[in-house]
């Protein structure tokens, strides 16, 4: 990954995506926005779910939102969803782009839509189809891995773009990492298939899990780069609902020009 400053704003992006001019992928950092107390500064959501409202007004997302189109693209139209945690995917066009989504899959081959997932904690997937000219942006936690969310993103490229599994390049957002991935209902929550990647009691390895579900799904190892910072040790640059319970979310964006 590679860090960028731009005025009071924080982002990196991704290494494995900097031969392709015609794609932008970034995950910003907390810094930046105009939010305060718990949500400072750059939160982009005002609500995890459609129940629950994490705290924050609409008014501040819509500002910060738009710091962050801003920093990207003038013309850059920002669509995001309802994340529920569940395998949903949804199509994204021109003509359905301005649609209220419930989805945690975003994707689409049309240029100058933001995709935008929110995540503090959860992991962030994105998807370049080389050939097709394709994007996919997928939100997920443990309950993702466990639909295998990631998957089910390829086979909706696929359906949708002729996507080759062996022509994707991936990409996983900044995380939780193995440090404080404590899961101790792991028994009841985990299929056992998971177990294998527990690296001490309770404490489980999301980032080597999802490789190998991508592998398992037909991504070459050499096209996988996983950013490897943990959003619960780095409070200084993200938002974890983890460590704080009471917490923003941090913005993943892709887009295709």
């Amino acid at each position: 990954m590679k860090h960028h400053a731009q005025n009071t704003l924080s982002y990196y992006t991704y290494d494995i995506f900097d031969q392709f001019p015609n794609l932008v992928a970034a995950t910003f950092t907390r810094k930046g926005g105009v939010s305060t107390g718990p949500f400072s500064s750059l939160n982009v959501s005002w609500s995890a779910t459609p129940e629950l409202n994490v705290g924050e007004t609409r008014e501040n997302v819509i500002k910060n939102t738009e710091i962050v189109r801003k920093a990207l693209s003038p013309q850059l139209k920002m669509v995001k969803s309802w994340q529920v945690h569940g395998d949903q995917i949804v199509k994204v066009t021109h003509k359905n782009c301005h649609e209220n989504f419930t989805g945690d899959s975003l994707i689409t081959n049309e240029p100058n839509i933001g995709l935008l997932i929110k995540h503090a904690d959860c992991q962030v997937g994105i998807f370049y189809d080389i050939k097709n000219h394709a994007l996919g942006v997928s939100h997920s936690g443990w309950k993702g891995s466990v639909l295998n969310i990631y998957k089910k993103t390829i086979e909706a490229m696929k359906e949708n773009y002729g996507t080759c599994a062996k022509d994707l390049l991936v990409a996983i957002s900044p995380s939780l990492g193995p440090c404080h991935s404590e899961f101790k209902n792991y028994l009841t929550e985990f299929p056992k298939e998971f177990w294998n990647f527990q690296t001490k009691p309770n404490y489980f390895d999301l980032w080597a899990l999802s490789k190998n579900q991508l592998i398992d799904a037909g991504i070459l190892p050499a096209s996988i780069e996983i950013a490897k910072m943990c959003t619960y040790a780095h409070s200084d640059e993200f938002f974890s609902y983890r460590r704080e319970k009471i917490s923003g979310r941090n913005g993943t964006i892709a887009y295709l020009k």
